[in-house]
């Protein structure tokens, strides 16, 4: 089973020497300095390349193992991170980007992930949960705060080498409002419901204002069908099913049957 899971996976390519602004939603500039790279929940390893599982990667920046204070640290700020396929074109992440936000400190390592929530389908129903990553703790610049971020959930890589790239951006140059993403959700939601609901309400009224009409012209056994009591049932009942009705609305519907 594990041989299987290795197999999927395949390689994972990490940004190495240099952080990068790169992406649909990013704006394009020069690299920065410092460096993320991919690693285990404890900082053990740098640029792994082969994990066990998704769920083991994590995402480290600035020094690496033995390397001093400072070196290859990131500038303070903070990041929005994403999972793509080695072109950058195929964003893998899963989530909003509002939940890949994290931190670094004056000493150029990660040492804060934000907290966040996004609306997620749970047994048909939309729910806030949150959505913030897990985190572990760097045990080669643990006096610094340091930290790694898990980067599930992502997709698998389409690519047939099983290939990933972790890109980071800056927050200040990131295109776009990321706060908006669950108002844009919840605006979408309620707007569609609305909608939907207006839209076959006035589907059934007129399907039952086209079978009154039809109702009143349809001539059988030398009287109109609506006459007969199980037909004019039939409409009420369809009527009483496709609306809410208030005693005067009754008594108005009650007004255009025929009399006998």
């Amino acid at each position: 089973m594990k041989k299987a899971r290795q197999k999927t996976l395949g390689c994972i390519l990490a940004v190495g020497a240099v952080l990068l602004v790169l992406g649909a939603q990013q704006v394009s500039a020069g690299p920065l300095p410092g460096a993320i790279f991919t690693t285990l929940e404890d900082g053990s390893r740098v640029n792994a390349n082969i994990y066990e599982a998704m769920e083991d990667v994590y995402l480290d920046g600035g020094p690496p193992q033995n390397a001093p204070s400072g070196a290859a640290g990131l500038p303070e700020g903070d990041y929005y991170f994403q999972v793509t396929d080695p072109s950058g074109k195929v964003l893998l992440s899963l989530d909003p980007v509002e939940c890949r936000r994290f931190h670094v400190n004056a000493d150029g390592v990660i040492d804060y992930v934000c907290p966040a929530t996004c609306m997620d389908k749970i047994k048909g129903q939309m729910v806030e949960v949150d959505c913030t990553h897990a985190t572990g703790i760097d045990i080669d610049h643990q006096e610094l705060g340091a930290i790694t971020v898990q980067l599930m959930p992502y997709k698998a890589t389409p690519n047939k080498g099983g290939v990933y790239k972790v890109w980071a951006t800056p927050v200040d140059m990131f295109v776009g409002d990321p706060d908006m993403g669950t108002y844009m959700v919840q605006t979408i939601l309620t707007g569609a419901n609305s909608g939907m609901a207006a839209l076959f309400s006035g589907l059934a009224q007129a399907a039952f204002d086209e079978a009154l009409t039809y109702a009143k012209e349809r001539i059988q056994g030398g009287m109109p069908i609506i006459k007969h009591q199980n037909v004019k049932l039939k409409l009420f009942k369809m009527f009483y099913d496709d609306t809410t009705l208030t005693g005067a609305e009754v008594e108005n519907y009650l007004k255009r049957m025929p009399k006998n």
